[in-house]
This record gives C-alpha cells, structure tokens and sequence, in this order.
C-alpha cells in the first residue's frame, strides 16, 4: 500500500499535527510532501529502543531524503523529533505555526490541484525515478521487522512499555505526542478483548490466534465534497499467521467481532469520536458491514 501511495500519478500531501510514530512515520514517508505544526513534537521511530527493526520501508526512504548519518540518529536514538528539527533534517518540507499549519496545507493543495493533471502525473514519475528506492527494497524490511519482533528481547521490552502505560493515555504516551494510536476493541460474549495493530496486542501475536484481528492499517478522513461524511479505511493481516504465507480465509474480516477506532480530533489524548463497525459473513466474496458512529462521552 505504501508503494503504491508513493508512486500514484496523484499528490499526497501528510499534514501532521502531533504524534507520526512507527507506522504513522512510514505513512507520512511515503506521501510526495509533509507539513508539520512546529509546536507539536513531530515524529520518531520507536523501534530500536523496543528491540524491534522497523518494517514499512523507512530505512529505504529516509536515507535518501535527509542522509545517511542522520537517518541512523533518528532509528537508533529512537526519540522524538520536533516540528523545526524535522523541517531542518528534511523530514519535512516545512513546519509551520500550529494555528496557520491548515490554511497553509489547503492553499497549497488547491493551487496544485488547479494544475493539468496530466502534466502533474508525468512530472512526479520522472521525479519518482530520481528520488524513490526500488520497490524490491521495501519487503525485505518487512521480513526482518516481523522476525525482530518474536525474538525474546524485543518481547521482554515490548512487556516493561506495556507495564509503564505503552499504548495508554498518560505520562508515557503524552511525551510522544499529543496524538495517540486510535483503540481497537473486540466485543465478545459481553467482553471487551484487546485487538492489535501489526501484530502489537498482547504477546505480540494475534488476539486469539486470529489474523483477523490484527488490524495492519488504517485511515479515517472526512469525505471530500461532504464534510459531514467519513470515510473509514481498515485493512486486517494478510497472512494466516505470522510464520506462514498462507492467506487468510474467505473472510478477512472476523464475522461479529465488532472493530471500534477511536479517534482524538483536539490533541487531547481522549477520544471524540468512535466509528463501530461490525462485519456480516461473507458472500459471493465480499462482507458487509454495520457502522455506528458516536461522539462526546458516548466515544469513551
């Protein structure tokens, strides 16, 4: 999916207000332009520090966009790089006053998107072949990414961040950034279970053993032409289990498990709105689903 957003003929443009950690960096990589708040801590690549080697393609990516010897200070330092460090690195095109950062975006949008789109398309593929990896670079990260994860180090520290409040609301995500991960939730049998995100639930494996329910992407935005629209975007793992190129069954998404994204619209670190969606059994190869959107206390 990455590959396939770097190397589309239309403008992706990452405009980031708070916290692009991990897989958040490898998505605002792998648009064509970033903007960051320069108020809000910007980004980091936690992965070393927890034991892990990150997939997703950012060490084929960030080399060639700020260098060498900088990319290495932001995998192996493993910390947080600020709006202006990041715009002085190159991580970013530029960061801008928090306040301004939207206006700025948009502008900038719309005067692109009021070019020729074909002269558009064919400028960014000569500007692809200068300046994207290969694409055979990308995978083996993966394959290294998911292996680093099993081995007992990475698993013994994964399990003290945990313990400290990893992937909760509180002092140990705060730091990171005022954005948190949205929550995933599995309503079963009147209990609420723990879904995971690239494999990252507990025990670093798939809740229950099931790949359904390791949710490896996931996008919300509002609809373009309709602002009181959303558009939610879930894909789950591809394989039947991590040491297997197995495919997943029929039924990619778990028939009655109910997935919920939690979504911070203000930099709060709580919840605003939740999306609930709950997906029928398959048929003639597709699933369809229920979706039930909440906000205030009502998404907490």
């Amino acid at each position: 999916m990455l590959v396939r957003l770097s190397r589309a003929p239309v403008v992706s443009i990452a405009s980031i207000r708070g916290r692009a950690t991990g897989v958040g960096s490898e998505l605002a990589l792998a648009c064509d332009m970033r903007f960051a708040s320069r108020e809000k801590r910007f980004c980091q690549h936690f992965e070393v520090g927890a034991g892990i080697v990150p997939g997703g393609g950012p060490m084929a990516r960030l080399p060639r966009l700020i260098g060498r010897g900088r990319a290495l200070e932001v995998f192996l330092v493993a910390d947080d790089f600020p709006g202006d460090l990041a715009e002085r690195y190159g991580y970013v095109n530029r960061s801008l006053p928090d306040a301004e950062l939207d206006e700025f975006v948009d502008s900038l949008a719309n005067r692109i998107a009021s070019f020729d789109k074909r002269v558009i398309s064919e400028t960014k593929r000569f500007v692809d072949v200068a300046s994207l990896p290969p694409d055979y670079e990308i995978a083996p990260e993966w394959d290294v990414c998911f292996a680093s994860i099993m081995r007992a180090p990475a698993q013994e520290r994964i399990k003290k961040l945990m313990e400290q409040g990893f992937h909760k609301p509180g002092d140990v995500e705060k730091p990171f950034g005022a954005l948190r991960r949205p929550s995933r939730s599995l309503a079963a049998n009147k209990r609420k279970i723990q879904m995971s995100h690239h494999a990252s639930g507990p025990n670093f494996d798939f809740p229950r053993g099931d790949a359904r329910l390791d949710m490896t992407d996931l996008y919300a935005f509002t609809k373009p032409g309709a602002p009181d629209k959303s558009i939610l975007i879930l894909n789950v793992h591809p394989s039947f289990r991590l040491d297997s190129p197995e495919p997943t069954t029929s039924e990619p998404f778990k028939p009655g498990a109910l997935y919920e994204v939690k979504v911070d619209t203000n930099g709060d670190a709580v919840a605003d709105v939740c999306y609930s969606v709950q997906f029928a059994s398959s048929r003639d190869g597709k699933q369809d689903c229920d979706s039930a959107p909440s906000t205030g206390h009502a998404s907490r």
